[in-house]
């Protein structure tokens, strides 16, 4: 299963039909003997966050209007981790033109080998179900966002 938070136009790949809560940020505990409460912010973002959850990949980024961007990437994996706060970085300021979605290879091997994925991190874009572009290892956030306004133009 794919659920799609649309909040932040980003998915993530579910495991079977199990669908968790996402997590709240938490504030760190502070010296005084009482509880931290969240910010608003936090409040407003899960709030404002909706699921939307298809039968499969291929079903996912072929019904997209929209361009999809997938991350396959491994929890293990350091530059992945790298690679994760930059699509952070950059998915704000590009929600509105693409899809983001990660997929733990370890969790996914199907996916990840349909793909032909072999090195970590690998980003495809995907347009109308096709995958249009590849690009395996780190891509720094101003490169990422030149090569998504170009592509999804």
């Amino acid at each position: 299963m794919i659920a799609l938070a649309t909040a932040c136009n980003s998915c993530s790949l579910l495991p079977g039909t199990r669908l968790q809560r996402p997590a709240m940020p938490r504030a760190a505990p502070c010296r005084r003997r009482h509880v931290a409460r969240r910010t608003a912010a936090a409040a407003v973002d899960v709030r404002a966050a909706h699921k939307q959850v298809y039968s499969s990949f291929q079903d996912m980024i072929e019904q997209s209007p929209q361009p999809v961007l997938v991350e396959f990437h491994a929890t293990w994996c350091g530059p992945c981790q790298m690679m994760s706060g930059i699509l952070d970085e950059v998915a704000p300021s590009m929600r509105h033109k693409v899809k983001f979605v990660k997929v733990d290879t370890e969790k996914y091997p199907v996916v990840a080998s349909k793909y032909k994925i072999g090195a970590l991190p690998t980003l495809v874009l995907f347009k109308d179900g096709q995958p249009v572009d590849r690009v395996e290892g780190v891509l720094y956030a101003p490169d990422l966002r030149s090569r998504l306004e170009y592509l999804c133009r």
